[in-house]
C-alpha cells in the first residue's frame, strides 16, 4: 500500500513537471508568434511609408 502511494506521488510529480514544461513551451510559442506579428506589422508600415513617399516624390 505504501509503495503504491509513493508510486502515485512520483507519477503526479512527473505529470506536474511535464505540465509546467508544457505551459512554458506554450508561453514561448506565444511570444514567438507575437514577435512575428510585430515584425509583419512593422513590415507593412514600412511598405506603406515607402509607397506614400513614392507618391509624394512623383508629385514633385
Amino acid at each position: 500500500m505504501k509503495d503504491e502511494s509513493e508510486a502515485r506521488i512520483v507519477r503526479e510529480d512527473r505529470l506536474s513537471k511535464l505540465q509546467e514544461k508544457e505551459v512554458l513551451l506554450r508561453i514561448e510559442i506565444l511570444n514567438l508568434q507575437k514577435s512575428k506579428l510585430l515584425a509583419d506589422l512593422y513590415k507593412k508600415i514600412i511598405y506603406l511609408y515607402i509607397e506614400q513617399l513614392s507618391k509624394f516624390i512623383s508629385i514633385i
